[in-house]
């Protein structure tokens, strides 16, 4: 078959999703990635892309729904942006209260064909499901105006709100004007103020809402050059539940519960974008992880240290947070200031600034040259083989990786398992309603 050989439109059964929130469906031996499908689907119309598609894989979109699956959405989940095109909602064909199970088997499903490994996650959704996403960064067009990009484009969808922002996160947006080609970050602290900075342009005031720009010398995760506020402070401020911990008392130990933490930030800085995601990520940290009182911990990609505090209450002992961002070092131990209760000194957890896979030489050692608990999230990439290989030669007892990609987690993962650990626990969530995208929390224990 040449390229030339491929037909304008075929008519499939919808049997998987793909990575990417597509569905796949086949003709013949042929497989078809289809926009807009969901599993279950049967007779489906599929316009195709010749310029997506190749010989070996067709893409398309579909057109016409014979038979609809039980996992589809009613009509009342929707988004204006994704229906001007926008890349943000490419998962709301599927019922919310289905999507977390419809997630867990795409993992499963990735676990088996790239890390040839069979899992049987447990899953869950964060709530709520609209008016979730705390964080957004747009793209700024040729006109100043801010906005979405596309699915698969370059093209930036302006005018229009997303489902997923939480209230008031993008009011007035559109009246605003920002220098072409920058992109903007907006973030909703946990006090309701709103935080908007421009990074990678120039100084310039903004006419339509009237402000001038205050300089703001933070550099964000992953991205060179300045950044200017143009709306709220010099940080934010977010709160997360208090995680429940052990206490001996009389003799015997009891559980009580902690005050809330709160974390200080700035709005370039990286924070979990769900509103509910950091502090449930840090109940799951802190009961995955067993208690190794003076042990040594690291915790890496660490940000300011959401998970800093949960390892040095587990560890008694020396606890390293390992991030590349300069400022977390800074925000890291502004953070830790404002606990007011502790079971552990303040001088035991230090902030490491530094790429995880030059780090290992400045990290702390227990006495037997290695370390008791890991916690890793790395970026979208993965770990890669590489740094697991250098953590597992420090022979922890117990690692808790966190994963924001099933195709890259399941690399990792059958990485660890290649080292002599093993999986104890894996849970899927749904962090990111209304999109493909998940969260993928595994633990990890050495076999005996």
């Amino acid at each position: 078959m040449t390229q030339s050989d491929i037909p304008s439109q075929v008519t499939v059964d919808i049997t998987d999703f793909a990575h990417g929130g597509e569905g796949i469906g086949r003709v013949n031996s042929q497989v078809v990635f289809v926009d807009g499908a969901v599993v279950g689907d049967r007779h489906v119309v599929v316009e195709l892309d010749s310029e997506r598609s190749s010989t070996s894989l067709w893409r398309g979109v579909a057109t016409a729904v014979g038979q609809e699956s039980t996992l589809r959405a009613d009509q009342a989940v929707s988004c204006l942006a994704a229906e001007e095109g926008a890349g943000c909602c490419d998962f709301l064909n599927v019922a919310p209260e289905k999507a977390a199970a419809a997630k867990a088997g795409i993992v499963v499903d990735q676990m088996r064909r790239i890390g040839h490994i069979d899992v049987t996650p447990t899953y869950e959704a964060l709530s709520p499901f609209r008016g979730w996403r705390t964080r957004m960064r747009l793209a700024v067009d040729e006109s100043g105006r801010a906005g979405l990009r596309a699915r698969r484009s370059h093209h930036i969808v302006t005018g229009t709100t997303c489902s997923q922002a939480v209230p008031g996160l993008m009011d007035g947006i559109e009246t605003m004007c920002f220098t072409p080609g920058a992109e903007v970050i907006l973030a909703m602290d946990s006090d309701g103020v709103r935080h908007i900075v421009e990074v990678g342009g120039t100084l310039t005031s903004h006419p339509h809402d009237g402000r001038g720009v205050r300089q703001f010398s933070h550099s964000p995760r992953g991205r060179r050059g300045h950044a200017y506020i143009i709306e709220g402070g010099d940080h934010c401020v977010e709160r997360v539940p208090g995680v429940a911990r052990s206490k001996l008392t009389g003799g015997k130990t009891m559980t009580v519960s902690a005050d809330d933490r709160t974390f200080l930030l700035p709005a370039t800085g990286f924070w979990q974008p769900h509103r509910a995601a950091a502090g449930r990520y840090r109940e799951l940290v802190h009961e995955l992880l067993p208690e190794v009182h003076g042990g040594v911990a690291w915790d890496l990609y660490g940000g300011v240290g959401l998970f800093a505090d949960i390892l040095a209450g587990k560890t008694r002992g020396p606890v390293d947070s390992v991030e590349v961002d300069k400022s977390a070092r800074t925000w890291g131990r502004r953070s830790l200031q404002t606990l007011s209760e502790r079971p552990f000194r303040l001088p035991s957890i230090r902030f490491v600034t530094s790429r995880v896979d030059r780090s290992w030489s400045v990290l702390r050692r227990n006495n037997q040259g290695g370390v008791d608990l890991v916690v890793l999230d790395p970026p979208r990439k993965g770990a890669g083989k590489k740094v697991i290989q250098q953590i597992a030669a420090a022979n922890p007892r117990s690692v808790v990786h966190i994963a924001c990609d099933p195709a890259t987690g399941a690399r990792d993962y059958a990485e660890w398992l290649s080292h002599g650990y093993e999986i104890s626990s894996i849970r899927v969530i749904d962090a990111f309603p209304g999109t493909h995208h998940m969260e993928i929390i595994a633990a990890l224990s050495k076999t005996s």
